[in-house]
């Protein structure tokens, strides 16, 4: 093997070894957040017909989802696309 081809080689080895490393280092479940578990702000939004407001405290001691949209998103797009 040349001497060009084996420091290709090791270079390519040394390059996957650090992007594995990288990659595997910490589960995003291991990543902490300040507020799981805790109760979400209060906050209002004015309703999509401009009929009134809806606060957060409407759904006091409730499961609530909150799914959120972008502009650019897609799967967004395809799911509402009133919304966007």
């Amino acid at each position: 093997m040349s001497r060009v081809l084996r420091a290709a080689v090791v270079i390519a080895l040394a390059s996957l070894v650090v992007v594995l490393v990288l990659a595997f280092r910490r589960a995003p479940t291991d990543i902490k957040t300040g507020t799981v578990g805790r109760p979400a702000a209060a906050f209002t939004l004015q309703q999509l017909d401009g009929a009134g407001t809806w606060s957060s405290s409407n759904a006091q001691g409730k499961v609530v989802v909150v799914n959120f949209f972008a502009s650019w998103c897609l799967p967004c797009k395809e799911e509402n696309p009133a919304l966007v």
